[in-house]
């Protein structure tokens, strides 16, 4: 009920782990687990476009509710080791997912913060920089977003591989805590 062009613009790269996440969750009697990251901009509270997110994910969602009465489990992990990273303030980060949150509650979307699963470690990844494997192709996607969004690095080269190698940390501990769950992806 959710895999249609509604709510996807290309087909899943692994459509039969899709598929085994589901029969997992059929099989075993409970809701379908969904993870979904969620990460701050510029702005400092949600606004019109994040409640319109939501509720567009909320849609999805109660398509598979209506199929499947166990129902799903979404889980928004706020990636505030990223905006940590591209130099917002704490106070900043917290306004910001605290507006979030309100908008969680009122749909049951639960969440998280990456850094519950793993710190930004700067001091430790900037002792690996220099290892970075990254594939043109990405490190040119990166550098792009670093130059976008990093406002506290000049070296957007360095901004592209700090996020790179924090990304490798911390999907080791998302996939482990997440084992099994569908992860989405939102853009506007």
């Amino acid at each position: 009920s959710f895999d249609t062009w509604k709510f996807k613009r290309e087909q899943p790269r692994t459509p039969e782990k899709i598929t085994e996440s589901i029969s997992h969750s059929v099989r075993n009697q409970k809701p379908i687990s969904f993870i979904m990251y969620w990460g701050k901009g510029e702005k400092d509270v949600a606004s019109d476009e994040e409640m319109t997110a939501m509720k567009y994910l909320g849609e999805m969602l109660n398509k598979i509710r209506e199929k499947y009465l166990l129902g799903v489990n979404v889980t928004f992990i706020f990636t505030d080791t990223h905006a940590k990273l591209n130099g917002y303030s704490e106070t900043k980060i917290q306004k910001y997912f605290d507006s979030i949150k309100k908008l969680c509650k009122k749909y049951n979307f639960g969440f998280l913060y990456l850094s519950e699963l793993t710190d930004y470690d700067e001091k430790t990844i900037l002792a690996k920089i220099k290892d970075a494997k990254i594939g043109a192709e990405l490190f040119s996607t990166l550098k792009k977003s670093s130059e976008k969004h990093c406002k506290r690095l000049k070296d957007h080269d360095a901004g592209a591989k700090l996020y790179f190698l924090q990304n490798q940390i911390e999907k080791i501990e998302v996939e482990r805590k997440f084992a099994g769950s569908i992860f989405l992806t939102y853009n506007g």
